[in-house]
């Protein structure tokens, strides 16, 4: 009984342990990687345009402050205020705020849900937001839809950007991170991309 103890013990820490590495890399690294690629937007700016160059400035400082934020509520042990307070549609309509018209918010009345239920979809929907704005050769809408169906919660995340070879691509952290926090309630998610025809990204959770 004392081995199993201590295996469970272990095992809960090492699953704290990559929680925090997943919520980390979804919130606040993927924000501070969009703030260093619009860094070189305001380095080209800067002789071009520095009117554009200033307001880019700026944005960068809000971004910044945010990414701060969310570290500050993981060093709590804690979600995105927003998250807790109002739930996943107004916290990604917070988290997205900083790229303007190019996301178009979709969200069909949702209302609230378990509390894991609304981390998956919140942080899924984000990294897949990030994700289009590194990788998608800067696509000029994305879309978050959320819909409360009979059979669960259905998110996607669709984008018109460069899309890329589904079975060519790596899978890195972030196809990881979808699978695992998705299966961790027991939802499923599918990635269907083209070279040239964007990138749709759907999630599904049992309720």
């Amino acid at each position: 009984e004392l081995r199993a103890s201590r295996r469970r013990i272990v095992t809960a820490g090492d699953e704290v342990r990559r929680r925090i590495e997943r919520d980390i890399h979804d919130g606040a690294q993927q924000r501070l990687l969009g703030v260093v690629m619009q860094l070189g937007l305001v380095r080209d700016l800067t002789h071009e345009d520095p009117d554009a160059a200033d307001r880019v400035l700026l944005q960068l400082e809000r971004e910044t402050l945010d990414a701060l934020a969310d570290l500050r509520n993981l060093a709590n042990g804690v979600y995105p205020p927003v998250l807790i307070d109002h739930g996943v549609a107004e916290a990604l309509s917070a988290a997205t705020t900083s790229l303007g018209s190019r996301v178009q918010l979709d969200f069909d009345h949702i209302g609230r849900f378990a509390p894991d239920i609304e981390s998956t979809v919140y942080f899924c929907c984000l990294e897949a937001v990030q994700n289009a704005v590194k990788h998608g050769g800067l696509p000029s809408t994305i879309t978050i839809s959320l819909a409360h169906e009979p059979d669960g919660l259905v998110f996607e995340v669709r984008d018109d950007g460069d899309g890329f070879d589904v079975d060519q691509i790596r899978k890195g952290n972030g196809f990881t991170n979808f699978n695992d926090r998705l299966s961790a309630v027991g939802g499923t998610v599918a990635i269907h991309s083209a070279v040239g025809d964007g990138t749709v990204i759907r999630g599904r959770l049992p309720l």
